[in-house]
């Protein structure tokens, strides 16, 4: 008996230990590869902004990553995000690795644009919430409303177009955010507006309130301080208008045949709120729009040889056409028209970065990104590396030309996002609407009269 009990421990005692070899090895074995991530066991320099202070001591978001980044050398880095340690990611690896991710991160992004949007637009949500927001919405600014909206911004363009002949100066980015307001309000959410005044005024509104937000990056606006009431001020004139705005469809007072976003927000039944948080949203978009105008005609007029290409471009493909030929002109994304506006977006850098959180662990570029972790996708500093593009600060639509095996559009080219599930909900939209301004604008034919 006593053997037999022997026996039995022993043989217990060899598959434990057997057993315990084995997860040792694996454990050894899962951990190889799995680099530390530079910064992470940092601590951080002050404990309510964390390095946000010292980011922006460098001059901007911009150059702190690219000072992590490019000077540094590593495609992952950790820094804290006031009481949070976030990482930045830098290389198409690497957005390869984490373009899987979808949810926005709020710890980034609710501060800024929660007090202006509302926290139920669609560029808060995650989860559930968004996928049913962005299936009641993805097809309203794209497909073939995308060619119906062409006529309406040509229409837009010739106006502009007619005032700047009289030869007065004129303020460029005060003239793109009133082009590419009216692209959105024309189009998609109803213009109520008499003239162009009321409307160069509903785009101060937001333009005051998006400047004083974006100080917010370090904290909130002291309650009662003069900035805090300036906002407050300037975004009750803005959902002022938004609310007549809503009203005037909903009553039929704005007769426009299809806005689209609009009408498909209506007709979901969903509340107010939601309706007045997604157009506050989709409008704003003409924020960024207008300073990437701004720098695209700026770079053509720096550049007469590029002006000169893309004129005689659109002269042998469009001449005089206002049809087929010119809503097949501005759908291509093989013309040189798409190389400038691309360079153009690539060399103003104006999409400096996104941020996602992670649902799960994940891997990127061998290092470990625990659940839960905002990760920041540094895609402004990948569009200025001289590590992936020639010469990256010369302006040079050339460099997108389709023959080129160099042309980049892939990974290291995403200034919507580097998310296969989630970019910017109107980059459709905007790339046509530029398209068709500067065709319109290049074009002496297209003057509108």
């Amino acid at each position: 008996m006593f053997e037999v009990v022997a026996f039995l421990l022993g043989l217990v005692g060899v598959i434990l230990g057997a057993l315990f070899l084995r997860l040792s090895f694996k454990s050894s074995s899962s951990h190889q590869g799995r680099k530390p991530i530079p910064g992470w066991n940092r601590k951080p320099a002050d404990s309510k902004v964390g390095d946000l202070r010292v980011a922006l001591a460098r001059g901007s978001l911009y150059d702190y990553l690219w000072q992590q980044h490019v000077e540094g050398s590593v495609p992952v880095v950790s820094f804290w995000w006031r009481d949070q340690r976030v990482v930045s990611v830098c290389s198409p690896q690497a957005y390869k690795d984490s373009e899987c991710l979808y949810n926005k991160a709020r710890l980034i992004f609710g501060p800024v644009f929660d007090p202006l949007h509302g926290c139920k637009n669609i560029q808060s949500l995650n989860g559930a919430e968004w996928k049913e927001r962005r299936k009641l919405l993805q097809g309203t600014l794209r497909g073939q409303n995308l060619r119906l909206f062409i006529d309406d911004f040509v229409n837009i363009a010739c106006d502009l177009k007619r005032k700047w002949w009289h030869g007065e100066p004129v303020n460029l980015l005060k003239e793109m955010f009133l082009a590419t307001l009216k692209g959105i309000l024309d189009t998609s959410l109803g213009n109520i507006f008499k003239d162009d005044s009321e409307i160069e005024e509903l785009a101060n509104f937001y333009h005051i309130c998006k400047c004083e937000m974006d100080k917010c990056i370090l904290d909130v606006l002291p309650p009662g301080s003069p900035e805090e009431l300036k906002f407050q001020r300037n975004l009750k004139c803005l959902q002022d208008c938004l609310n007549r705005m809503l009203k005037a469809r909903r009553h039929g007072k704005e007769t426009k045949k299809s806005l689209p976003l609009l009408d498909a927000l209506l007709k979901a039944g969903v509340s107010d709120e939601v309706v007045l948080s997604d157009m506050a949203t989709y409008l704003g978009g003409f924020h960024t729009s207008g300073y990437y105008m701004t720098w695209t005609l700026l770079y053509l007029c720096q550049h007469p040889d590029v002006q000169e290409k893309l004129y005689k471009e659109i002269e042998a493909t469009v001449g005089e056409d206002r049809g087929e030929k010119f809503t097949a002109y501005v759908l291509t994304s093989t013309s040189y028209l798409r190389q400038v506006l691309d360079e153009a977006m690539r060399y103003s850098t104006i999409a400096n970065f996104t941020a996602y959180i992670t649902d799960q662990d994940l891997m990127v570029c061998g290092h470990r990104i625990p659940a839960g972790t905002s990760v920041i996708q540094a895609i402004g500093v990948t569009m200025k590396s001289a590590a992936i593009w020639e010469c990256p600060e010369r302006f040079n639509p050339d460099r997108f030309s389709p023959g080129l095996a160099r042309a980049k559009r892939d990974r290291e080219f995403r200034p919507f996002g580097t998310s296969n599930l989630r970019r910017c909900p109107i980059h459709l939209f905007d790339g046509i609407r530029v398209s068709v301004y500067s065709c319109a604008w290049l074009h002496p034919s297209h003057s509108g009269s």
